[in-house]
């Protein structure tokens, strides 16, 4: 228990680091969005992942992945 609790963090900070290489590699927002949400979905087995961002009175989706 105490191994796999290690290995999902080492997966988080693997994961934030591979987010961070693309922020500071491109100035195109969709291109970041879309690769973190690929990105999360991949590392964590998470069938759907989207990003939103609040636009006006609402929320505007941003990137998705569904698998």
């Amino acid at each position: 228990q105490l191994y796999a609790a290690a290995e999902r963090r080492l997966t988080e900070l693997t994961t934030v680091q591979r987010v961070a290489q693309v922020i500071n590699s491109t100035l195109q927002p969709t291109e970041l969005f879309q690769t973190i949400v690929n990105r999360i979905s991949a590392d964590f087995g998470y069938s759907l992942v989207s990003i939103y961002l609040h636009s006006g009175d609402g929320l505007e989706l941003q990137a998705y992945v569904a698998r």
